[in-house]
C-alpha cells in the first residue's frame, strides 16, 4: 500500500503540471514531483495505516449500529485525523523543502486561520 500510495502521488503530481498548470516536460519539475512522493511514502502512508488500520477500528468497532458507527468514524476523521494531518503534514512538507523547523513552525503559526478554514470545510462538506 505504501508504494501505491507512492505511485499516486506521483502521477497525481504529474497531472498537476501537465493538465492543471500546463507545464510542459521541460519545465515540469522533478524535484518537486520527487518530494511529493517522499512525503507520500514517508509520512502520509505510515499515518494513514496507524490512523485507519489501528486507531480508528479499535475506536468504532464496540458501536453495533452501522450508521452510528460511520457517523462516528467520518466524524473523528474530519475532527481527529484531519487536523492532525494538516498540522503536522505541513510542517513536514516545509521541513522536506528546506526550511529550517523553527521557520516551519512560525509560519504555520502565522497562517493558523488559513488551516482552520479548510478543517471548516471539511465539517460544513460533511454535515
Amino acid at each position: 500500500m505504501i508504494v501505491l500510495r507512492g505511485i499516486v502521488s506521483i502521477i497525481g503530481d504529474v497531472i498537476c503540471q501537465k493538465l492543471i498548470e500546463k507545464k510542459s516536460w521541460a519545465d515540469s519539475s522533478f524535484k518537486r514531483t520527487l518530494r511529493q512522493c517522499s512525503v507520500s511514502l514517508l509520512y502520509n502512508a505510515p499515518m494513514g495505516h496507524v490512523w485507519f488500520g489501528k486507531v480508528l477500528p479499535k475506536i468504532v468497532k464496540p458501536i453495533e449500529k452501522k450508521p452510528v458507527r460511520v457517523l462516528t468514524s467520518v466524524v473523528l476523521d474530519n475532527t481527529l485525523y484531519a487536523s492532525y494531518i494538516i498540522a503536522t503534514g505541513v510542517f513536514f512538507f516545509r521541513i522536506v523543502e528546506d526550511n529550517k523547523c523553527r521557520e516551519c513552525a512560525e509560519e504555520i503559526c502565522e497562517n493558523l486561520d488559513e488551516f482552520s478554514g479548510i478543517l471548516d470545510f471539511n465539517v460544513i462538506d460533511w454535515s
